[in-house]
């Protein structure tokens, strides 16, 4: 089945008050990949109580910087699959689109440049062909475009209601929030 929409991959979805689906309450969805065989993308708003270190298997894969970096719960598909997503930060704030990284010795290098955002996820959501594009259609789901700033921590948590009512007043408060989150 053709996709009634372009390519949603890099935007948002937001649960809307009609999905009940306790996967899905209230989440806010990454979208990293769409198109007519499906789409695939992690939720922001999950966070667990364990860090990247705390999931890694193979102890000789495990470094110190990954204590810093916990670990989302990323959706109800394949919850044993770990992914890590990247996204650079700038002074004026986080630029470009996440991508996924392979490597845990990348990835090590890239935690300690200390300019990246680091987001490491259990599982992943996941719909087949045209399955995302009916449950849109039905209001199960809203789509928003992709601001960076969105994927700051601290900001992400609280935005849910925000984001489904398409209302922008969370944006005052970026001016009383740490430029970098880690200095909280």
């Amino acid at each position: 089945m053709k996709s009634k929409w372009p390519s949603l991959a890099g935007h948002l979805l937001v649960a809307t008050p009609k999905l009940m689906d306790p996967n899905f309450f209230q989440t806010i969805i990454y979208l990293m990949h769409h198109d007519d065989q499906g789409a695939l993308g992690f939720v922001l708003n999950r966070p667990t109580d364990e860090s990247l270190n705390e999931v890694i298997g193979d102890q000789s894969d495990r470094r110190p910087i990954f204590d810093r970096i916990q670990v989302l719960a990323g959706g109800p598909v394949n919850r044993d699959q770990l992914s890590v997503m990247m996204i650079k930060q700038m002074p004026e704030g986080p630029v470009g689109l996440p991508d996924l990284v392979s490597s845990i010795d990348t990835l090590e290098v890239y935690a300690k440049k200390g300019e990246f955002s680091i987001f490491a996820f259990r599982g992943y959501a996941g719909w087949s062909e045209g399955q995302l594009d009916e449950e849109i259609r039905d209001g199960a789901w809203r789509v928003r475009d992709m601001d960076p700033i969105i994927l700051n921590r601290n900001i992400v948590k609280g935005l849910w209601p925000f984001l489904n009512n398409g209302d922008n007043r969370w944006r005052a408060l970026l001016d009383y929030l740490p430029q970098n989150y880690e200095w909280n």
